[in-house]
C-alpha cells in the first residue's frame, strides 16, 4: 500500500500549532565548537530509534519528534530491518545510553512507517522517513517537545549556525558517549557542497567547518536532527535529518544532511507516495552513510 508522506507532512506543520510552542526549550545549552555533552533536556524532540534486524541484533538511530505521534528520521536506519513493527522502538525523553538512568524516558512502538519512494541508493536523495508511535506523547513535559517544521519558503543560508545532535561516536570510528551531544554546525555554500560530492542534489544540505573540519556528526547519528533558528523568534527548525558524509570532521569533506522543507515540497503528492509498512524494498546502504550503531551489551 502507497501513502502520501508529502500530505502527511504538510498536515503536521499545520497540526504543530495545536500543540503549544513548537522548538522551545527548558534548558538552555552553551554553544559549542567541536561538540560536548548536551544538558538534559536541552533538545527534547531528540528520540532515539531502535530498530532489529532479522537475526535479532538490534542497532539505533536518532531521530526528531515533529508531532506527539510522529517522529522523523533518516531511511537508510531501515535497511534490512524485519517486517514486523513492533521491532522499532522509539525512545523518547532520552538522555542518557545506560538504561533506567532517564525518568523522563517514555517508550513507544511503531505502527506506521512510511517510507520515502524517492530515496535514491547512489545520490542518498530524500534519506528520511516518518515513523507513527503507537500512541501519542506528553509534550508539555519539560524534557519532552516537538521541533518546528520549516514553511515551504524558508531558507537557511550559508553561514546559518546550526546544532546537530545524537548518541554517535565522537570519531570516526571511535567509541560512543554515554550521554547525548551536541554541535554547532554552520551551513556551507552549496557549490562547496557540490565540490565534496559529485551527487549533491538540490534536497540536502551540508554543514560544519569546510577549511577546517574537527567538527561534525558521525556514525550513530543518522536520523538525527539538524535545527537552526531564524526570524529571532528563539524557536528551533529542523532544517534536515543527519544522513552521510565522507568519514567524520574531514577538512572539506561536511557531514550532509536530508533537507527540509525541498525534500517534499516541489514534487507532485503522487511522486512522494511512500510504501506504509517496514518490509517494503528498500535500496542498500551506501559506504558513506552514517550507520546506525549497533548496541552494546547493557546499553538501550
Amino acid at each position: 500500500m502507497y501513502r502520501s508522506c508529502g500530505l502527511y507532512l504538510t498536515l503536521l506543520a499545520v497540526v504543530q500549532t495545536v500543540y503549544g510552542d513548537c522548538g522551545t526549550r527548558t534548558t538552555a545549552s552553551a554553544r559549542i565548537v567541536g561538540g560536548r555533552p548536551a544538558s538534559v533536556g536541552a533538545w527534547p524532540w531528540q528520540v532515539q530509534v531502535l530498530v532489529s534486524d532479522s537475526s535479532g541484533q538490534q542497532g539505533f538511530c536518532g531521530g526528531t519528534l515533529i508531532h506527539p505521534r510522529w517522529v522523523l528520521t533518516a531511511e537508510h536506519c531501515f535497511d534490512g530491518a524485519t517486517s514486523n513493527l513492533e521491532d522499532t522502538t522509539v525512545l523518547v525523553g532520552k538522555h542518557n545510553l545506560n538504561p533506567g538512568n532517564d525518568t523522563t524516558e517514555v517508550t513507544r512502538t511503531a505502527d506506521v512507517i512510511h517510507h520515502h519512494h524517492d530515496y535514491h541508493q547512489t545520490t542518498l536523495a530524500n534519506d528520511m522517513a516518518l515513523v507513527r508511535l503507537n500512541d501519542a506523547v506528553d509534550t508539555t513535559q519539560s524534557a519532552i517537545n516537538i521541533a518546528c517544521l520549516p514553511a515551504a519558503s524558508d531558507t537557511f543560508p550559508a553561514g546559518t549556525n546550526c546544532t546537530a545532535t545524537g548518541w554517535g561516536v565522537l570519531e570516526d570510528g571511535g567509541t560512543q558517549p554515554t550521554s547525548l551531544y551536541q554541535v554547532e554546525l554552520p551551513v556551507i555554500e552549496r557549490s562547496l557542497c557540490a565540490q565534496a560530492y559529485n551527487t549533491f542534489s538540490f534536497n540536502q544540505l551540508c554543514a560544519g567547518d569546510w577549511d577546517n573540519g574537527g567538527i561534525d556528526t558521525c556514525q550513530g547519528d543518522s536520523g538525527g536532527p539538524l535545527v537552526c533558528q531564524k526570524d529571532g523568534n528563539g524557536s528551533w527548525y529542523l532544517a534536515g535529518v543527519t544522513s552521510f558524509g565522507g568519514g567524520c570532521a574531514l577538512e572539506q569533506v561536511p557531514g550532509s544532511t536530508a533537507r527540509f522543507p525541498a525534500s517534499w515540497t516541489g514534487y507532485p503528492l503522487r511522486a512522494m507516495n511512500v510504501p506504509g509498512t517496514a518490509a517494503a524494498q528498500k535500496p542498500s546502504r551506501a559506504e558513506t552513510l552514517r550507520r546506525p550503531v549497533v548496541l552494546e551489551s547493557g546499553a538501550t
